[in-house]
């Protein structure tokens, strides 16, 4: 395994995540991604820095959420206050 370090960007890399998403999606049904979509929760609003939805196996619907943590605990998720 190559463990060698690549210098990138937050943004570029959770919109490189997403492309890699988008062209494994082929065979989904319903299929969309979107990148910082912004989502309500128990506790308040988050940013999620990408969502994938799709339908498979007949009629499941399935999310996906990724969120990007460069190093161990490196920043809270991104909550917009109400």
């Amino acid at each position: 395994m190559n463990e060698e370090s690549i210098d990138i960007s937050p943004a570029e890399f959770e919109v490189a995540v997403k492309a890699i998403l988008d062209a494994a999606a082929g065979g989904l049904v319903e299929y969309k991604s979107t990148h910082l979509e912004k989502l309500a929760g128990a506790d308040g609003d988050y940013v999620l820095d990408v969502v994938a939805r799709f339908v498979a196996f007949g009629q499941a619907e399935f999310t996906v959420l990724v969120e990007w943590w460069r190093g161990k605990f490196s920043s809270a998720p991104h909550v917009i206050s109400p």
